[in-house]
């Protein structure tokens, strides 16, 4: 079994990724310009179409995190591995993608016991999918 990641690939992705998000999520002034913000509150805390949520919180304009070896490639197969979360574990707005790539690997250098619980869940989630 051979894995190969193509870095330079993946930063190029990232450019695009952070172009993206400046034009249509979080803006580079720190205002979350997402369009769909009011809905997104809505469905993480309740309102209109759903129970109200008191024990829920939203922080709008979390960014995600893209590792650097993210263009994988296993005995020539591209493979990508995509952990969606609702929350992130800190309930801080306005994180840019280099803010939250620097938290994820700021936490990466903790014991496992040391991370908080939606860091512990994407490590075991991770390493599930590596057995797959």
């Amino acid at each position: 079994m051979t894995h190969a990641s193509d870095p330079i690939v993946t930063a190029g992705r990232i450019a695009q990724l952070d172009q993206y998000m400046a034009e249509h999520v979080l803006a580079p002034s720190g205002a979350c310009v997402c369009r769909r913000l009011g809905s997104c509150r809505e469905s993480a805390l309740g309102g209109r179409r759903s129970a109200s949520r008191p024990e829920a919180a939203f922080a709008a304009g979390q960014l995600s995190h893209v590792g650097h070896h993210y263009d994988l490639v296993l005995d020539g197969v591209p493979e990508r591995t995509l952990v969606i979360a609702m929350e992130t574990g800190r309930a801080r707005e306005g994180v840019t993608l280099k803010q939250r790539h620097a938290e994820v690997m700021q936490s990466a250098g903790l014991a496992f016991t040391a991370r908080n619980p939606h860091m512990r869940g994407v490590t075991s989630a991770l390493r599930l999918a590596g057995r797959a």
